[in-house]
């Protein structure tokens, strides 16, 4: 979806623009420290989920965060205190991990019949 080596420096510009430690913006993520800090350092990338999460929480685009292509806001950015756009992020990160669930439970099935 987008290249860890140029996208780091719009996770740094996100965190600085809040005036955020990297403590406090992984913990409003729910992310561990470590894992904002390698997408800092463009060892990683974060998964869509995470990048709608930005957006629902700081309005910055998911598109922009990830490509850095395309408007870096949406139209009306978000208040990180906002119930509904915390609400929507947590919505779609438990999507995901439901989606990551069954696609285990698939594998340990399909590995459980290999015997």
């Amino acid at each position: 979806m987008g290249d860890a080596s140029t996208a780091n420096s719009r996770f740094v510009e996100i965190r600085k623009d809040l005036g955020m430690t990297l403590r406090e913006i992984s913990k409003e993520l729910g992310v561990v420290n470590s894992l904002y800090h390698h997408w800092e350092t463009g060892q990683a990338l974060p998964r869509k989920p995470n990048a709608l999460a930005i957006q629902a929480l700081y309005g910055y685009r998911w598109e922009w965060v990830m490509t850095g292509q395309g408007p870096k806001w949406t139209e009306a950015p978000k208040s990180d205190r906002d119930p509904a756009a915390l609400s929507a992020a947590l919505q779609g990160l438990a999507e995901a991990l439901a989606s990551a669930e069954n696609c285990l439970a698939v594998a340990l099935q399909e590995l459980g019949g290999r015997k």
